[in-house]
């Protein structure tokens, strides 16, 4: 007869102590995926295992434990690469390319979301490539490339207008602000100060 697991859950493990204990919710997700995986694993069900693998890398990164996160993530692209995902690739890149760009290894970070970003457009993913744009114009303004900076975060700014995906503006417009100040160019950051300010003040009032 099988037997059920029982799904571990933080809360109840710390409600058992009387002093706090040192791990989160994510540390104990992850364990359970861990669990799982071993079962996943000797079945060889390839999709099924990197999507495990990605989501325990995406726990790994929550934990800020990077070089986990990285080695997971590796493991799920190698199994995409031959599966040939690439909306499952693009996402990988870009978990990737995020951690490089926490690490400040920023060619490293650019490199991930351009590749992130060309599987994209191939794939159509429209708001994966606003957040990629975004991503992206964020990398070149700490390199200190604004222009640069500017003419991707205008792409991801033009295609959040064309879509309606104003999620991504309260992002968009500090960096414009940021890149046309470094540009020297006052006036257009004045105009985009104006414009983050209109969708704080939306957002604040909703």
């Amino acid at each position: 007869q099988g037997k059920c697991a029982h799904i571990i859950d933080a809360d109840e493990v710390r409600a058992s102590y009387p002093e706090p204990l040192g791990f989160s919710r994510a540390d104990i997700r992850e364990n359970n995926r861990r669990h799982a995986l071993i079962a996943q694993e000797k079945l060889k069900d390839n999709e099924t295992l990197s999507a495990s693998y990605l989501n325990i890398g995406n726990d790994y990164q929550l934990m800020k434990n990077y070089s986990l996160a990285l080695s997971f993530y590796q493991k799920a692209l190698d199994i995409q690469n031959v599966i040939d995902n690439k909306y499952t690739i693009a996402r990988i890149y870009n978990s990737m390319a995020t951690i490089y760009k926490n690490l400040h290894k920023l060619d490293l970070a650019l490199n991930y979301y351009l590749k992130s970003n060309t599987l994209k457009q191939e794939t159509q993913d429209i708001e994966g490539l606003i957040t990629g744009y975004l991503s992206l114009g964020e990398v070149y303004l700490e390199l200190n490339k604004s222009k640069l900076a500017i003419e991707y975060l205008k792409k991801s700014l033009l295609m959040a207008d064309s879509t309606g995906s104003t999620e991504n503006l309260k992002y968009i417009y500090p960096g414009l602000i940021n890149a046309y100040k470094e540009e020297k160019n006052f006036e257009k950051a004045l105009q985009y100060f104006f414009l983050s300010n209109q969708v704080s003040y939306s957002c604040n009032s909703e």
